[in-house]
């Protein structure tokens, strides 16, 4: 019996070791990191020179930091996320909109603007579809991926779920 509670204890202590590995690595795939990396840069003159990616990561203030990867828009007038409203994320830059942006191997200061602006909103979910229609096929991306996509880009859901944020540099 004390093999076993031994083995236990051995066990979870592994696993804890290994969900803090994880967490102090980086966002993998749907868990946020703590680690943003990248080479500070100036922001560019253009957004839309920068658009070349799928996601980027953001990283949130806090005692601890809270990457996350999500899907943007650059653009010409800015760079534009989606912030699921019940998200940990979300909720940290209500608190403090200061965040980082990793796009590539730069990274860049940022402070995160909520957008409320019909025309703008309309603006930057046509850049996201244009970007991100693929992922509406469930035979390409998956049923989960689709269905998320199709919430997003569909106008009465997204105003109930997502708040677009505008990114702009700070400093």
């Amino acid at each position: 019996m004390r093999l076993v509670g031994r083995i236990l204890g051995w066990g979870a202590g592994l696993l804890v070791v290994a969900i803090l590995a994880v967490y102090a690595l980086g966002p993998i795939d749907f868990v946020p990191g703590m680690r943003l990396g990248g080479q500070e840069s100036p922001p560019p003159a253009s957004w839309a020179t920068v658009n070349t990616e799928d996601e980027i990561r953001v990283a949130t203030q806090g005692a601890l930091p809270w990457v996350v990867r999500i899907w943007y828009a650059g653009t010409d007038d800015g760079l534009y996320v989606f912030g699921w409203r019940e998200s940990r994320w979300f909720s940290r830059i209500e608190a403090t909109p200061e965040v980082w942006v990793r796009i590539g191997d730069a990274s860049y200061a940022v402070r995160a603007v909520p957008v409320e602006a019909k025309s703008e909103n309309d603006a930057v979910i046509q850049a996201y579809r244009e970007k991100y229609d693929r992922y509406l096929d469930p035979e390409t991306a998956g049923q989960a991926m689709a269905d998320a996509t199709r919430e997003l880009f569909d106008d009465a859901s997204r105003a109930r779920t997502y708040q677009l944020l505008r990114l702009e540099p700070s400093r």
